[in-house]
C-alpha cells in the first residue's frame, strides 16, 4: 500500500488554518495583556491624584492639630470629630474619607455610623504595591460599606510622631465604569489589527493555494502526456520487435545451414566457426534487447503472491553464485532469523535481484565484496545491495532510472527502469545512494504482506 501524501493544496489549507488559529490566540493574548497594562497605568494615575489630595488634607489636619492642645491624643479624646478640615465627599469617584488612630479606631468617618468602630485585623483584601505605597484593596465590610474600594492612606504626624492615618477610598465600581469605555476602545483597536493581519494571511494563503492548484493541474497534464508517450512507445516497440524478429530468425537458420554446407573456401574451418559463433552471439544480443524493450514498453501484469522474501533472495543468490565466484565476487549475505512476508510477483523479484547483483558485478571488474542484506523497518521489508566499485557520478545518478540511459557501453539502459517499475507495481520504491568510502548502494523497500495490497489484491 502506498503511503498517503497530502496534496500541496491540502497542506496549504492546513498550514493556513493553523496560522489563523495562532494569530487569533496571539491577538487575544496581546489584547488582554494590553488591557491589563492600560488599566494598571490608569489606576496608578487615579491613585496618585487621590494621594496628592489626601496629602493636602493631612497638612491642614496637622496645622489644626498643632493649634490645639498637643497633650491631647487621639486615643483619649474625641476632639477630632469636629475637624473642619476633613473634606466632604463631593466627587463620584470618592467612596469615603476617614481618620483612624494608631490603635485602629475610626475617629472620623464620612459615614457617622462607622465612627468609634475598630477595624478588623485584616481590614483589606490585598496590598497593591504595584499601584503605589500604602495602597490596599479594602474589604466591603469596613470602609467601603457595601462596595469595594482602593484605599490610600497618609500618616498624620505630630511632633515627629505618627498619631493616626488619613484614608481616602476610590470606588472600584466607579473606576470600572469609567475604564469600560477605554477597554472597549482598546479591544476595537486590537480587533482592527488582528482583522487586518488575518485578511493578509487569508489573501496570501488564497494566492498560494491557487498557484499550487495551477501547478497541480499542470503536473496532471504532464503526467497524461507522459502516459500517451509511453503508449506510443509501446506501439513502436511492439511493431519494431515484430518486424525485426523474423529477419533475425531467418538469419540464424542461414548461418546454421552455412555451418553445415560450407565447402572449400579461403577461410579455415576455425575461422568459419568463430564467425558463426560471433554472429549467433550478436543475434542473441539483439533478441535479448528486443525482449527487454517489450518487457518495459508492454509489461505483463505481475501476479501478486505472498511469500517469504528470505527464501526468494536465497534462491536467487544460489542461482547466480557460480557466475559471481567466477568473477571473483564474494557476497556477504545477511537476513533476519524470522520470516519476512511480502506480496509481489516472484519472477519479477528474482529478475530485479539479478539485475542489481549483475550491476554490482560489473561495477567490480577486478572482483571484490558485495553486501546483500534484508531487514524489517517501519512495517517495510528492505533489501540493500552494496558494491565496492567506482560508484556513480552525481550527473549519472540523476538519470540511472531513465529508460535507455546506461553508463555501460553494452548496456541496454532498461535494467534499472525495469527494477523501478517492478518495485513500484508492488507498492514499494527503490533508490540509490553512494556507498562509503566508495561504490553504490541500491535500496528496495517493499510493504510487508500484513499491510493492504496494491490495487485491492489480497
Amino acid at each position: 500500500m502506498r503511503r498517503f501524501k497530502p496534496s500541496a493544496a491540502a497542506s496549504i489549507g492546513l498550514y493556513s488554518a493553523g496560522g489563523l488559529a495562532l494569530i487569533l490566540v496571539i491577538g487575544i493574548w496581546g489584547a488582554t495583556l494590553d488591557v491589563r497594562r492600560t488599566r494598571r497605568a490608569v489606576l496608578i494615575t487615579e491613585m496618585e491624584s487621590l494621594r496628592m489630595r489626601a496629602q493636602r488634607t493631612v497638612r491642614l489636619i496637622e496645622r489644626e492639630t498643632q493649634r490645639a492642645d498637643t497633650s491631647i491624643t487621639l486615643d483619649h479624646s474625641q476632639w477630632l470629630n469636629g475637624l473642619s478640615v476633613l473634606p466632604q465627599i463631593d466627587e463620584p469617584r470618592l467612596l469615603y474619607t476617614a481618620v483612624v488612630d494608631t490603635n485602629g479606631q475610626i475617629v472620623v468617618h464620612t459615614d457617622p455610623s462607622l465612627t468609634d468602630q475598630h477595624l478588623s485585623e485584616r481590614w483589606y483584601q490585598r496590598v497593591m504595591d504595584d499601584i503605589g505605597d500604602n495602597v490596599v484593596e479594602v474589604a466591603p465590610s469596613d470602609f467601603s460599606l457595601s462596595q469595594r474600594a482602593y484605599d490610600v492612606q497618609v500618616p498624620i504626624m505630630l511632633a515627629g510622631e505618627t498619631i493616626g492615618n488619613y484614608h481616602e477610598g476610590l470606588s472600584v465600581q466607579w473606576f470600572d465604569e469609567q475604564f469600560a469605555q477605554r477597554r472597549a476602545e482598546l479591544f476595537w483597536h486590537w480587533a482592527i489589527v488582528i482583522g487586518s493581519i488575518l485578511l493578509l494571511v487569508v489573501a496570501g494563503g488564497s494566492m498560494i493555494y491557487y498557484l499550487a492548484s495551477g501547478r497541480l493541474a499542470l503536473q496532471k497534464k504532464l503526467n497524461l502526456i507522459r502516459l500517451h508517450r509511453a503508449a506510443e512507445l509501446g506501439q513502436i516497440a511492439g511493431g519494431l520487435a515484430h518486424e525485426i524478429r523474423n529477419p533475425l530468425h531467418a538469419l540464424r537458420l542461414n548461418f546454421q545451414a552455412l555451418a553445415k554446407t560450407y565447402g572449400s573456401a579461403r577461410l579455415t574451418s576455425d575461422e568459419v566457426d568463430l564467425i558463426l559463433e560471433q554472429s549467433n552471439s550478436e543475434i542473441d544480443r539483439v533478441n535479448r534487447l528486443l525482449t527487454e524493450l517489450l518487457g518495459y514498453a508492454c509489461p505483463e501484469a505481475g501476479k501478486l503472491e505472498r511469500f517469504d522474501l528470505r527464501n526468494e533472495v536465497s534462491a536467487t543468490l544460489e542461482f547466480v553464485q557460480p557466475e559471481l565466484k567466477q568473477n571473483l565476487i564474494n557476497v556477504c549475505y545477511q537476513a533476519p532469523s524470522t520470516s519476512v512476508p511480502v506480496r509481489m510477483d516472484r519472477s519479477r523479484l528474482r529478475q530485479l535481484l539479478l539485475n542489481l547483483l549483475m550491476n554490482a558485478q560489473e561495477a567490480c571488474p577486478d572482483g571484490g565484496e558485495v553486501d546483500l542484506e534484508i531487514e524489517v523497518a517501519k512495517e517495510e521489508a528492505v533489501v540493500r545491495v552494496r558494491d565496492c566499485g567506482a560508484g556513480i557520478s552525481e550527473e549519472d545518478a540523476e538519470r540511472i532510472f531513465e529508460p535507455f540511459y546506461s553508463t555501460h557501453e553494452k548496456g541496454s539502459g532498461l535494467g534499472l527502469p525495469l527494477v523501478q517499475r517492478f518495485v513500484q507495481d508492488a507498492g514499494g520504491d527503490v533508490d540509490y545512494q553512494p556507498n562509503q568510502p566508495q561504490g553504490a548502494v541500491f535500496t528496495v523497500r517493499l510493504p510487508l504482506a500484513s499491510k493492504p495490497a496494491l490495487n485491492g489484491h489480497t
